[in-house]
């Protein structure tokens, strides 16, 4: 294990299996020195510490929290970080909001205490300015290869306390170079408008510096594939809600009995709108199956609500999250158990495709979302997670679903194969059209409320102003109100409209 200690701007000392060395050159960068380091000690774990957290380092516990060669561990203790909130003035995703608590996905990588493979890092060290400073890099080793199948931590268990200490922050100038370099051009403009508005700040110094820069290229990594000598085995239950579509359904009941990997049990919900209305699948569920079927009728329309009963009843070690109008290749369970076992997942998304669509093998990454009929979860990972009321009806409860699971220390990852191939019947599944108390309102609200409940829940209050700026900008050539001034007052009503929404929405779902 090579230890790297430093004060953000050289090395003060280095440990190789708890030995001193003394063999690199003081002056050199800290990117310098840990490339120089990897060279010599390819095989080793990498750990980097800044001098004033030493003692806190818990050193003993880093070659258990690292599990794959492709997987890179830090923690910033503040809530603050490098680049402070200003960052989210254009990062639209859920990876900006850090929980300082459990293990949490974000590509913020911290040069305060951190951990890699030293083989990870000679991949890496190709695409670093040796300009840059340690901090710099990180953020961007991580912005650029997270979608290439770097996975990235915020983990606290690295440090034995939380220490609510910020040791090193950007420049205005470093913060409009990295939105340049790792962020679509319109971006810093964003940034450059957002923070004269909301902050008074006018920087037009830091703009004009980007002026000749490019956008970075991502960073491809060659991940090396884990291999088991068993077969993976998974306790599967399948969890269909379903609403008048008992030929897609047994459709893939077939499916599923084709499997290669038989589930355990299959949770059929079947939500029926009419209080004296029947079963349509009682010939189907009483069809000699290979595994076994709990079949529940309801009387109360929603996925929400029909999901949480059939969570309640699942007994599998795994859930698999399925819509009714899906197909699947007989070896689709087991593919998908084996690649847990090689990611070490807890949780992931498959792509799903049109009949005429082919599914392309690309790496598996971390995801941003969650698909709710189309996600495989350790129910281990499930124990203080449901499908928030909030969303019945509408859309957005399987990204709460998802938020859920990450602020519980579940990393979601998404499989671009195995896929699933989603038939979009034209109607039923679980969804029924339903007026919502909002659209006879003379003021629509925009966005849609339930969108806006999640956005309440989950984005912070940058994230907030500049989705808002974005959709404005969106829909002013989508609609028929030209007159900019008008427009910009209609929208106005129609977001408050929306807050008022999803505030009753969050008091009474």
């Amino acid at each position: 294990m090579i230890v790297v200690y430093h004060n953000n701007q050289r090395v003060q000392r280095v440990l190789h299996n708890e030995t001193p060395l003394e063999v690199f050159d003081l002056s050199a960068s800290i990117c310098a020195v840990i490339t120089a380091l990897t060279l010599q000690f390819p095989d080793d774990l990498l750990v980097w510490c800044n001098e004033e957290v030493s003692q806190e380092l818990e050193l003993s516990a880093v070659s258990n929290l690292l599990q794959l060669p492709q997987e890179i561990i830090s923690f910033q203790p503040s809530y603050g970080g490098y680049f402070g909130p200003n960052i989210e003035w254009v990062e639209e995703s859920i990876f900006v909001s850090v929980s300082k608590n459990t293990r949490y996905t974000t590509w913020m990588l911290s040069s305060c205490v951190g951990a890699m493979q030293a083989s990870l890092w000679m991949q890496l060290a190709p695409h670093i300015n040796p300009k840059d400073s340690f901090a710099y890099t990180l953020h961007s080793i991580g912005k650029r290869a997270q979608s290439a199948g770097l996975f990235c931590y915020s983990e606290p268990a690295l440090l034995r306390t939380t220490l609510n200490k910020n040791f090193t922050s950007a420049t205005q100038i470093e913060l409009y170079r990295f939105v340049k370099q790792h962020y679509k051009s319109l971006w810093v403009w964003v940034l450059f408008w957002q923070q004269l508005r909301h902050q008074g700040q006018f920087n037009v110094l830091p703009l004009l510096c980007t002026w000749f820069l490019a956008r970075l290229k991502p960073i491809a990594l060659n991940i090396p594939e884990q291999f088991s000598s068993k077969p993976a085995q998974l306790a599967i239950s399948v969890l269909i809600p379903t609403l008048n579509r008992p030929q897609y359904l047994a459709d893939f009941l077939a499916d599923l009995q084709a499997q290669t990997l038989v589930p355990k049990e299959v949770v059929i919900i079947e939500q029926i709108s009419d209080q004296q209305g029947e079963s349509q699948l009682i010939d189907l569920v009483a069809h000699a199956w290979n595994f076994k079927i709990k079949h529940l009728i309801i009387y109360q329309l929603g996925v929400c609500n029909a999901r949480n009963l059939g969570l309640s009843q699942v007994t599998g070690d795994w859930v698999f999250f399925a819509d009714d109008d899906i197909r699947i290749a007989p070896t689709f369970l087991a593919e998908s158990a084996t690649k847990i076992n090689q990611n070490k997942a807890q949780a992931v998304s498959f792509a799903c495709v049109s009949p005429t669509q082919k599914s392309v093998e690309k790496p598996v990454i971390q995801w941003n979302a969650f698909g709710g009929g189309s996600s495989l979860v350790s129910k281990s990972a499930l124990k203080e997670c449901q499908f928030s009321m909030v969303f019945e009806h509408g859309f957005g409860e399987d990204l709460d679903f998802g938020m859920q699971l990450r602020q519980a220390g579940t990393d979601i990852l998404f499989f671009s194969t195995p896929a699933i191939t989603h038939l979009k019947a034209p109607a039923g599944g679980f969804r029924l059209s339903k007026t919502l108390a909002w659209q006879t309102d003379p003021i629509q609200p925009k966005p849609a409320p339930t969108v806006m409940a999640f956005i309440q829940k989950y984005y912070t209050a940058p994230q907030r102003k500049t989705y808002k700026l974005m959709l404005l900008l969106k829909y002013y050539p989508k609609q028929s109100l030209k007159n900019p001034i008008r427009y910009y007052r209609q929208f106005e009503q129609q977001w408050k409209q929306s807050v008022y929404w999803a505030s009753k929405l969050d008091q009474n779902p």
